[in-house]
Formats: structure tokens, sequence, C-alpha cells
């Protein structure tokens, strides 16, 4: 065979050519050349390609599909119906007035005299504590009223130096968790709940900020034996669907570590045959081809999902302390194992084109965010500065930046522009009209459509190449000169005189070591003889 050429268009510039010769003092012969582009045509075959290739099973895709059904099973039995009841723990179930704690919080002194615009205000707290419990109306009736009971217990209730609020109570209940799928019902859970709900004044704003939090601790129950034999049943289930769920992720945790270690392996490998035969060092663009991005997430979500199904176990135990760490971690897992399933949509040509704008635009969408974030930022803390002390949706940082994204989206903007009415400072009424429309301006008109723009450009560049059947890397042209299908015997002959030669080792086919020989097939040798005498 005569010197091999190959004229390559990039796809970061169609102007742009790689020209590569085959040195002359190449070590490679032509009948090692070809083994080795058949091997990394191999490489990047589809699953079904690799078994008519070489009979190899596409385990993967199996693993990966079978973990997809058995953990969305398993996230289906995660969430269940509370069909159960609440009452009052056995302290107050017999009293016929039931209580709640009920703790005011004062500056120590908090007077505020507004005729004259003077306060004498010391900042030092102190908690008052009482047992709040229904109160007799005149009419005979009773109900919770707070201001009432503390009137009549003498205490006069006054917002001017209240610092906080704290209501808080207990209930027992039994949380009931229907199977409908296996017409039984597991052991009810048997909680103590301690809610607390706090009302905050520390600001002195006029807006008193009311948050709600819950305590869940597991009770044992005295009475579970309904539902004895089921309930264990359905237990012992859940438990051996688990240890299939984290089984599934190790095998699929084990399959993609060693796809990926291979793939660097042989990502060495070629760069020395490249830099070797045709004077070539690898760019970022041919690196990329065989660092394969899925195997790196599917590796996190197994990992994810390992430890988010060890915690999940937990909770059989009644330990829910770890519910919020057990649903954020398999939550992130399913995310994570669903896009998984799109690196199977690459050996599909028009599904292809859809991946592959997705990651040849990314670059460009992250520099372009970059630049937006500083608009983005400068507005929001404008926003905040400007118009906290008037409108609820700008009274944070956080706040401010959740309103304005809101508003890229389309989301409440007469609600927006409504808060602040014509009541308001002039100059602040003004300011908010200018700068909501400088902002929805800038951002939907223009940032957002050249953001859109950015895809689109990228879109149609991929889908040129495929049109016009044009490589993207160098790598790629090498490849696409193999004449071999994947139904040629070559593949298994090149794999049975791998394993004679090098015990299953790869580096047989690339002469980097003296101690590697290769075993060219009988046949090539007579193909490529009478070549050569042509």
């Amino acid at each position: 065979m005569g010197d091999e050429m190959f004229s390559i268009n990039s796809a970061e510039s169609d102007s742009h050519e790689f020209d590569l010769r085959q040195k002359e003092d190449s070590p490679y012969p032509p009948p090692k050349v070809d083994q080795i582009r058949r091997h990394l045509r191999f490489f990047f075959m589809t699953p079904c390609e690799k078994y008519q290739a070489r009979r190899r099973k596409p385990w993967k895709l199996i693993v990966q599909f079978l973990k997809i059904i058995i953990v969305t099973i398993q996230y289906n039995k995660t969430v269940e119906v509370a069909v159960g009841a609440y009452g009052y723990p056995k302290v107050q179930s017999q009293l016929k007035s039931k209580y709640a704690h009920l703790k005011l919080t004062y500056f120590r002194r908090g007077d505020i005299f507004p005729s004259n615009i003077t306060y004498n205000l010391n900042p030092n707290l102190d908690n008052v504590f009482f047992n709040l419990t229904a109160v007799r109306k005149d009419n005979g009736t009773e109900e919770y009223d707070a201001v009432e009971f503390l009137r009549q217990h003498g205490y006069h209730f006054t917002v001017q130096k209240l610092h906080s609020i704290e209501l808080s109570f207990a209930l027992n209940g039994i949380h009931i968790n229907a199977q409908s799928a296996l017409s039984s019902f597991s052991d009810p859970d048997c909680l103590n709940i301690n809610a607390t709900a706090v009302y905050d004044n520390n600001d002195h704003d006029g807006q008193m900020l009311v948050r709600m939090k819950i305590d869940l601790d597991p009770l044992n129950c005295y009475d579970g034996s309904t539902y004895t034999q089921n309930s264990t049943t359905q237990t012992s289930l859940m438990m051996v669907l688990d240890i299939c769920v984290m089984a599934c992720c190790c095998i699929s945790l084990v399959t993609c570590l060693r796809s990926i270690k291979k793939a660097l392996h042989l990502l060495q490998l070629s760069k020395r045959f490249f830099e070797k035969h045709f004077n070539y060092k690898f760019k970022g663009e041919d690196i990329m081809l065989f660092i394969s991005l899925w195997f790196v997430m599917i590796v996190i979500s197994d990992v994810l999902t390992i430890i988010g199904t060890a915690f999940k176990m937990s909770l059989y135990q009644r330990k829910f302390e770890y519910y919020d760490t057990a649903t954020m971690l398999l939550g992130i897992a399913t995310i994570l194992i669903w896009m998984g399933v799109m690196r199977y949509f690459e050996y599909f040509k028009k599904y292809n084109v859809l991946v592959l704008t997705c990651k040849k635009a990314l670059p460009d969408v992250l520099r372009f965010l970059i630049c937006a974030s500083i608009f983005y930022i400068a507005f929001t803390i404008c926003g905040w500065l400007v118009l906290g002390p008037y409108h609820v949706k700008f009274a944070t940082i956080a706040t401010s930046s959740e309103c304005l994204f809101s508003l890229v989206n389309g989301d409440d903007m007469f609600v927006t522009f409504s808060v602040i009415d014509k009541k308001a400072p002039l100059a602040i009424w003004s300011f908010s009209r200018v700068y909501l429309y400088s902002f929805i301006s800038l951002f939907i008109y223009f940032v957002l459509n050249l953001f859109i723009s950015v895809i689109i450009d990228t879109y149609e560049v991929v889908k040129r190449h495929y049109k016009n059947d044009m490589p993207r890397t160098v790598v790629d042209k090498f490849i696409a000169s193999c004449e071999d299908a994947p139904d040629s015997p070559l593949y298994i002959s090149d794999v049975q005189h791998r394993r004679c030669c090098c015990r299953f080792s790869i580096c047989c086919i690339f002469p980097f070591c003296d101690s590697y020989s290769i075993a060219i097939p009988v046949q090539l040798q007579h193909s490529y003889t009478r070549t050569l005498t042509a």
C-alpha cells in the first residue's frame, strides 16, 4: 500500500484542514495499520455492530435498562399514601381543654414614642412561657385566643417590644402505608410529632415572618397484630427490591469503570500510534472521543443510588432523620440514570444530531452564560438595594434573583409591576418602571434570543456535517477508511491472535514495546503479498 494522506475539515472551522501523511520511517507495516483501524472502529461501534463483529453481548446496555426498571419501581414504592389519624399525647388526651406551649420573647425594654420621635430600647431579651389553653367567652363557648388568654392571666400583649412568638405543640400519629399493588398493608409508623410555629418580628418592619418546624420521633406501636404476616412479607419484599437495586448498580458501576479504564488505555496507545505513524499529535477534540462523559455520569448515579438506597433501608428501622438525605440522593440519581440513556441514542443518526448539538454547544453556552450573568447579578443587586424596602419580592438578594428569573420566563410580570403602586414615592415608582422595563427588554428580547441563536448555529453546523458526511476529527477519518464490515471474520481473527500473543491485552496490535509482537493472519499475509507484488 502507498502513503496515506487525509485532508480533514475540523469542527471548529470549515477552512482549516489537517494533512496526514504516513512517515517514511513508520514502524507500522500495512497489516498492522489495518488491525489498528479495525480495533478503533470496533471501539466506536454500536452494541449491535459489536455483537455482529465479535459476538459480544451488550451487557452494559442490558444492565442500564434493567437498572432503570427496578430503580423506578423502587422510587414508586418510596412514595406512600398516608391514611392515618392524629391525636394528642396520652398526658393531654384525658384533659378537657388541650394546651400548647407559648413562648413570648421581648426586648427587655422597648418604649417607643412616635409623637416626639423618641425611643428607649434595651436589646437584651426576656422570655415568658405559658401553657396556652382554650378561654371561655361570655356566651359560654370555648375557643383558643392567645390575646384573650394573656389578658385573663394579667399579661398585656404589645407589639412594640415584641421580638418573636413561638407556639409549640405535640401530637401522636399513626401513618398507615397503603400498598395497593400487593393488596396488603405494611406495618404502621407510630410517630410523635413536635411542631413549632415561629412568628419572627425581629426586624420590626411591619412584616412578621412565619415559619413552621416539624420534628418526627418514632414510637413503638402497642397493637400491630392485625396484618403482622402480610406486613412482614411486605417489608421483606421491599428489602429484597432494595438489595437488587444495589446489586444492579454495583454491576453497572464495575462495568462502566472497566470501560473507562479501557478507553483511557486505548487513548494512550492511539496517541502514540498517530504520532509515530502520521507525526500527528492528538488535539482536544480527538481526546474527547475516547473520554465518555456518559460513563462518568452513570458512575456518579450508581454511587448516589447505592448510598441513597442504604439510607432508604434505614427507614425500615424507623430512622426518619435520614429521610431527606435518602430522597435527595435518590432524586439526583434518578435524573442522572435517565439522562444516561441518552448515550445509546448516539448510535442513531437522527437522534445523534441532537446529542452532538448539546455537546458542541456547551462550551459556547457556558461562555455566553458567564457574560449574561454579569448583567443579571448587576440587576439583582440594584433591585435589592432600591426596591427592597418597597417590594416584597426584592426583600433579599435571594428573592430578588428568583423574581428576575421568573420575569425572564414571563411569569408574574403584572404582579411584579403592581406591587409598587402610585402611593409609593414618585422617584421609587418611576425607578421601578424603568428598572423592570429595562430588564425585561434586555433579557427577553436580546439575551434570551441570542442564547437560542448560539444553539441554533451549532445545530446547523452539526446538521451540515452529517448531510455532507464530513468526519469531525482525524480519528473519525482514519476509522472511516476501514473497508471491513462489522460481520467480517477479521474482527474475530484479531481477537484470537491477540489472546495468543498477549493474553487478552490490546497492546499486542500496537508495537510500542519490543516485548510485544503481532501475529498477522495467513490470509492477510497472502493478500498483502499479492498487493505489493502487483
